[in-house]
């Protein structure tokens, strides 16, 4: 009877064993393929991590490096010193300015219920709330509307108060009779345009 000749069952695949795989046919040696897997995993996970350390160290160093130089905006603000005078030659430079800037928001307070900002138009809504039965609309809009009323108050003292600073700039070569006004220029201006026309919106 003729015999056949010993082929794989599949393309690809041998019963004959390879050398070095016990896994293969060969227990005698070699290293099983889970052990190389292994080690394979071992040296990407080791080799990440020490990515990972560099670019952390980088970072710090970065961070570090600006925060000791007094880099960034917080880093300047948190070293300044304290003023050393009252801001008077930059207060006269800016109060024509701040005169127009308060009456600007005097107009738009005072103006009628179509301007929005208006003392009026808040009233409106107000009205408005309690005609709906909005109780909670109704007090939170009370309570804008009070501190608007007051805002005219202020602003009117101030307006009174900056036609003094005026007469002084103009009996005292506008502050400039001393170094000490300088020290606190941009504080005097923050403060008087925050409060004019913050308030105001």
């Amino acid at each position: 009877m003729p015999t056949t000749p010993n082929t794989p069952d599949r393309p690809g695949t041998s019963h004959t064993p390879h050398d070095g795989d016990p896994y293969d046919g060969n227990p005698g040696g070699g290293t099983p393929r889970s052990g190389r897997r292994k080690k394979a995993l071992a040296v990407a996970v080791t080799a990440v991590t020490a990515t990972g350390v560099l670019i952390a160290g980088a970072g710090i160093a970065e961070a570090g490096s600006g925060g000791g130089s007094g880099g960034g905006d917080h880093g300047k603000r948190a070293h300044r010193s304290a003023p050393k005078g009252d801001g008077a030659k930059r207060l006269c430079k800016r109060a024509p300015k701040i005169d127009k800037r308060i009456d600007r928001a005097l107009d738009r307070l005072r103006a009628g219920e179509t301007r929005r900002g208006s003392i009026a138009r808040l009233e409106k809504r107000v009205a408005n709330a309690e005609k709906a039965g909005h109780s909670e609309i109704e007090t939170f809009l009370n309570h804008k509307l009070t501190f608007r009323r007051s805002l005219v108050t202020t602003l009117e003292q101030r307006q009174k108060d900056l036609k003094e600073v005026r007469k002084w700039c103009a009996a005292n070569n506008n502050g400039k009779s001393g170094n000490k006004g300088e020290a606190q220029g941009n504080e005097a201006n923050g403060t008087e345009t925050n409060e004019t026309e913050g308030g105001a919106s």
